[in-house]
């Protein structure tokens, strides 16, 4: 029986946004549960990127920044995310 691996925390910095969506690739392809960002640094714009650069990882934040934008722009980008990514935002 194989071990299963853990999820892993994934944080994009400045300058390295693109790199940690090939790490995300990387990620996927070894077979890891899920993929965590928390950071400070554009959690949905980087669940975003997820989206697009993965294919059957889910992925998720558990940090966002609900003050800096509408609950209704919020709650759409949300939404926008876990449908282009077939629901596993």
């Amino acid at each position: 029986m194989s071990e299963l691996l853990p999820a892993l925390n994934l944080i994009a910095t400045l300058g390295w946004r693109r790199t940690t969506l090939e790490i995300a690739r990387g990620i996927e392809r070894r077979g890891f549960a899920g993929i965590s960002v928390s950071s400070q640094y554009s959690n949905m714009a980087q669940c975003l990127g997820l989206a697009f650069a993965t294919e059957g990882i889910p992925f998720a934040t558990a940090i966002a920044s609900i003050y800096a934008q509408t609950v209704d722009e919020f709650v759409n980008s949300a939404a926008y995310i876990h449908e282009v990514s077939d629901g596993r935002f």
